[in-house]
């Protein structure tokens, strides 16, 4: 599809957007994997007055943020591992470009929600959730809220389907009441903290 095209489809909500107060949501897999045709999206949207977000996992280069940062209102930036070993053994990446990058919408007087995963003995752990807080303690005043996401399996029937090993298979679901020390924590530090995104 065409920029142009997909500007069709997103006015067909105009009427919802301004009586909602919302706006446009670019997510994915990794929007930023097209940064050339996204920032063409945001330049549209933008010109019509729409409010627009981009959801990303942060993984990509600096100069694809630098071509959108003006046109983005709001970022939802996902932390997984904080330990660069434990990023990088769990997602195949480093967090160092990653965390760079939270650093650099910062530094842009960016808006931001910290969406954290919580998966069962990785992300969910003390350890984790402390080095989260003490990361990002520095950008307090740009983060909107932290969203916690407790980890779920509606993937299981599709790893089925596709008959691949589910390595996920047998962790726990932790639902919205497990959340509650977590979300504690970071209550604690001030942070303004939401179960669910």
């Amino acid at each position: 599809m065409s920029s142009d095209e997909i500007m069709e489809m997103i006015r067909k909500d105009e009427v919802f957007y301004r009586s909602s107060g919302g706006g446009v949501t670019f997510s994915g897999g990794e929007p930023l994997l097209q940064a050339t045709f996204l920032k063409e999206l945001l330049e549209k949207c933008k010109s019509e007055n729409f409010h627009t977000t981009v959801d990303t996992s942060g993984f990509t280069n600096k100069a694809d943020f630098a071509e959108i940062i003006e046109f983005t209102d709001l970022f939802l930036y996902d932390l997984k591992p904080m330990d660069p070993q434990e990023h990088l053994y769990y997602t195949g990446v480093s967090n160092r470009i990653i965390l760079e990058n939270l650093d650099f919408l910062y530094e842009n007087g960016k808006k931001i929600i910290i969406r954290i995963p919580l998966i069962p003995g990785i992300t969910d752990t003390g350890e984790n959730i402390h080095s989260v807080i003490t990361f990002l303690s520095h950008l307090k005043e740009k983060i909107v809220e932290v969203n916690l996401l407790p980890y779920h399996s509606i993937g299981k029937n599709k790893y089925r389907k596709l008959e691949v090993p589910d390595r996920m298979d047998g962790l726990p679901l932790n639902y919205e009441n497990d959340c509650s020390a977590i979300k504690r924590m970071l209550e604690q530090e001030n942070f303004k903290v939401k179960t669910g995104g």
